[in-house]
């Protein structure tokens, strides 16, 4: 039997939430994630399948209350959330970690909610790391069983984490709170089959609870109710969705004193977070040895078993999702082009170009019964040369983890191509700095008009994806 109450005491802490409660570090990993976060929404507003979900929602606008970014048409912010969310995930470059895609679940619904009423650059921190930390905190319990029974995490947990949200940023009370939450258990949806079988869908998935946790909290804002026990019951989400059976305590321990929020990942690569340390041992073997294409006889990669499960299915993909999903794809393009940018994966000749397939053929992808825990995000990587030589390597932590982490420098670096993308120069100028001092913003809606692009019809440009990249 779940013990009562974790539910009650996750709302209770996002009610009583404050931004004097939020040591430096969160903080400062907080404007990390809402800039990273934005810059990829820019760049995802440029793609087609997610342009399909900005014209929805303009096409069928009502209260013109929110932005979407780079087009700049308004629209009720839970349809904002809608769109800016779906292009903030819908690209494969937003930050990452056991909870799910925090900043695609977080950040739209701020900065979607910051026009409907006032809200200080403190305020919109502090509702950010409450949806964080709600996500990290039952993603530490339920998330690895939600990927093995075959749901994608973002989109049952990305549901809480813009509930809570949206939740502190309407300054909702304990019990409002709870029932956001609660409303917000009946969205939780969304399989992980489009790692098996494809399809374009799953850049929707964060879109889909960005817009369901406004709706949730808006909803017991005015008084509907939910069961109290969505997450610990004994038909609530983690049993339902993961087979959690264990202790809600370890979720509960150090709750408002230990933030989760440092564990944030953030990608260089435009793919399953769990592939870029497949693709940094890649790196680090053709740079010590020079390896050519032609010169490899086999190709060995161990990664934790879900990995394999997520990233292994698919070989040669048919569509740029199933591309972004394939360990044996990301790993062969790194091997036969020298780069993982992101253009790579939307050109179809990518998929079928010889010298990348040929490679795919060579590579075999198992299980490491060592990377869990701390280590479930490593890669072993062999290398078997023609020659008979071999070589390895064991990437423990992906560039971009906290154990590797990016500094400002880099993120503002990678903001900055993929904002490139649609606006100006003086925005971007503008938008890093009002970022870097977001502490003392006094109004966060003052954002929104410098993440729409100036040009009548955005400019669609390559841009790396990769930090460091020319």
């Amino acid at each position: 039997m779940a013990r009562e109450g974790f539910t009650r005491q996750v709302s209770e802490f996002v009610a009583a939430l404050r931004y004097e409660d939020l040591p430096p570090s969160v903080v400062a990993k907080a404007k990390e994630c809402i800039l990273d976060q934005m810059g990829v929404q820019i760049m995802g507003s440029t793609l087609e399948w997610n342009k399909l979900v900005g014209d929805f929602v303009r096409d069928y606008a009502g209260k013109p209350e929110s932005t979407v970014v780079n087009y700049g048409y308004r629209v009720p912010a839970y349809d904002a959330a809608l769109s800016n969310a779906t292009f903030g995930q819908g690209c494969e470059l937003d930050d990452y970690g056991n909870g799910g895609h925090g900043g695609a679940a977080t950040v739209p619904v701020g900065l979607a909610l910051s026009e409907t009423q006032p809200m200080t650059g403190r305020s919109l921190i502090n509702a950010v790391v409450a949806g964080y930390e709600v996500m990290y905190r039952v993603g530490q319990l339920a998330a690895e069983g939600m990927r093995r029974r075959g749901f994608h995490s973002d989109s049952v947990l990305g549901f809480f984490g813009a509930a809570a949200t949206a939740a502190k940023a309407l300054a909702l009370t304990p019990v409002q709170t709870l029932h956001s939450l609660a409303i917000v258990g009946s969205h939780a949806c969304g399989t992980l089959e489009f790692d098996q079988s494809g399809g374009e869908v799953k850049r929707l998935h964060a879109g889909l609870g960005a817009r369901g946790g406004i709706q949730s909290a808006l909803l017991a804002e005015r008084g509907l109710t939910g069961p109290s026990m969505i997450l610990e019951g004994r038909r609530g989400i983690c049993r339902t969705f993961a087979d959690y059976e264990g202790d809600f305590d370890p979720a509960l321990r150090g709750l408002g004193q230990d933030f989760l929020m440092p564990m944030v990942s953030f990608k260089i690569y435009p793919c399953l977070g769990r592939i870029a340390s497949s693709i940094d041992a890649v790196v680090q073997l053709t740079k010590e040895h020079a390896i050519l294409p032609q010169d490899i006889a086999s190709i060995d990669i161990q990664v934790n078993e879900n990995t394999l499960l997520h990233g292994g299915f698919i070989r040669q993909p048919k569509d740029v999702c199933g591309a972004q999903v394939s360990l044996a794809f990301c790993v062969a393009l790194r091997l036969a082009r020298g780069s993982n940018d992101l253009a790579l994966y939307l050109d179809p000749q990518v998929w079928v170009d010889p010298v990348v397939l040929a490679l795919i053929e060579k590579i075999q992808v198992r299980a490491d019964p060592e990377a869990r825990g701390e280590r479930l995000r490593s890669a072993r990587v062999a290398v078997r040369l023609a020659s008979g030589r071999r070589v390895e390597a064991h990437q423990v932590y992906p560039k971009g983890s906290p154990n590797d982490p990016l500094s400002w420098s880099e993120l503002a670096d990678k903001f900055t191509r993929l904002a490139s993308t649609a606006l100006a120069p003086d925005q971007i100028c503008q938008v890093l700095g009002m970022v870097e001092r977001l502490e003392s913003l006094q109004d966060v809606s003052s954002l929104m008009p410098l993440l729409v692009s100036k040009r009548t019809q955005p400019h669609h440009r390559s841009s790396s994806a990769e930090v460091g990249a020319k």
